[in-house]
């Protein structure tokens, strides 16, 4: 079942244990930043402030910051799938009496992140460990506030961007005499929403910018490490930046396919790690290029409604020794390989493809049961042919083009795949299968007799 994770903090020591922090780390930078009364907050309480020049900087290098970072605490193959954050901002300029050095008045920016936070950027004057947090990461999602008019990336608009890449943007217009926001853009609520199809909207006052992640890769993404920022800077400006009220709220969901080791030359590699043009080893082609990859994940909904889609659990040991080395997920219809001496009576040859959801006759093999998932996510990749692989030990195939296995990766992904085999669509196309596809009821006897004669399915 999947779990929710929370951060919720209006930075008055809220827990009592008297460091405003929530569970959270804070990193800081310079002086009157952090967890601090703002001079700007209409109250006494506390705020997040990333940037509080309200004074002339003394000399180019000067420099305020603060990152905020909080850890969903992701276990075993768990990953966010989708989450929502709030909190409010505030950004200012400084009086235009007061003129920092680099020639304006304004403050870099702040960003909200879910990612790697070894990756935001460093900054240009490289020494105290400063970084651009305004920028956002470059391995996971950012939406990044710049907001004044400049020659700095992203200057005067804010920006979703993923690993590093715009996916979505919106130019502010506004009064102030940067003729970008205006002069103050007083505590306004800033709020980030992303779907688990990798959807993502954001909003901050008036303005608001959307934009989806490429692909599947918000699926597929690799999340070992990430965590949730906040973060925001000024160099040698002015200004002031700084949140209230911050609240995270992301569903954590154990995703049965993500996980799968598969083998490559390297090693074994998880199956969200592996991306297009990564070689795998194959049984029969040696190590192959993977030409398309995918994912589609299924929600606790429509899994009721359609039983038929519920997951295999494949046993460790179950197919025979170390085979799979440690229990392995799949799809009903995805394909195992069976190469043993009941197949060669059966079918005329030793080694034959079987349907996971023929094999339940085995023990160790069972249909995952409703308390046992919520959200399945299943990987498919292409290769040039047909092969078969190595998933978690066990022989299994790589995506057959046929008409089932095709409507199993929803149209988007079919149009992806027939602008790479533009062949499959002809109607006299027919895909050669790696090794003969038995149907379901020769499976699922060849199954029985397996199990009734106590013999592995891989000899």
């Amino acid at each position: 079942m999947p779990r929710t994770y929370t951060y919720d903090n209006n930075f008055d020591n809220t827990d009592g244990d008297g460091d405003n922090l929530d569970g959270a780390t804070l990193t800081t930078i310079g002086t009157g930043v952090g967890i601090t009364n703002s001079p700007l907050s209409a109250g006494t309480d506390n705020e997040l402030v990333f940037v509080s020049v309200q004074g002339t900087p003394t000399n180019s290098a000067t420099y305020e910051g603060a990152l905020l970072s909080t850890d969903p605490n992701l276990t075993g193959n768990e990953y966010v799938s989708s989450f929502t954050a709030s909190m409010r901002l505030d950004m200012s300029e400084i009086g235009d009496s007061v003129l920092g050095p680099s020639g304006n008045y304004q403050p870099d920016g702040m960003s909200f992140s879910y990612g790697d936070l070894g990756t935001y950027r460093p900054n240009v004057i490289p020494t105290g460990g400063r970084l651009d947090y305004e920028q956002g990461v470059s391995e996971g999602l950012s939406v990044r506030i710049i907001p004044y008019s400049g020659s700095a990336t992203g200057r005067g608009s804010m920006q979703i961007t993923w690993n590093g890449n715009v996916i979505g943007t919106t130019n502010f217009t506004g009064s102030g005499s940067r003729d970008s926001l205006s002069v103050r853009q007083a505590e306004s609520d800033f709020n980030i929403s992303v779907s688990d199809t990798g959807s993502v909207s954001a909003s901050f006052g008036s303005f608001t910018v959307s934009g989806t992640i490429p692909g599947n890769q918000w699926a597929t993404a690799d999340q070992s490490g990430w965590d949730f920022g906040i973060g925001g800077r000024s160099g040698s400006a002015g200004g002031t930046i700084y949140v209230d009220d911050a609240q995270i709220n992301a569903t954590i969901t154990f995703c049965f396919a993500r996980g799968t080791m598969i083998d490559t030359p390297a090693g074994p590699i998880a199956v969200e790690r592996l991306r297009c043009g990564d070689e795998v080893v194959t049984r029969d082609s040696g190590a192959q290029q993977i030409r398309w990859i995918g994912a589609r994940s299924l929600g606790s909904e429509e899994l009721r409604q359609n039983p038929n889609l519920r997951p295999i659990r494949i046993g460790a040991n179950s197919l025979g020794p170390a085979m799979p080395q440690t229990d392995l997920v799949v799809s009903p219809q995805h394909r195992i390989l069976v190469s043993s001496s009941i197949a060669q009576r059966m079918f005329g040859t030793a080694e034959v493809l079987v349907a996971a959801k023929q094999l339940l006759a085995l023990e160790g093999v069972e249909v995952v049961e409703d308390e046992d998932w919520e959200q399945v996510e299943y990987f498919h990749f292409l290769f040039e042919r047909h092969e078969i692989v190595r998933s978690n030990g066990a022989w299994t195939e790589s995506l057959f083009t046929g008409p089932e296995a095709l409507k199993a990766v929803g149209p988007a992904a079919r149009r992806e795949i027939a602008m790479l085999f533009p062949e499959i669509v002809a109607r006299d196309f027919k895909r050669r299968p790696a090794r003969p596809l038995v149907k379901g009821r020769q499976g699922r006897k060849m199954a029985e007799r397996h199990a009734s004669n106590r013999k592995p399915i891989m000899c």
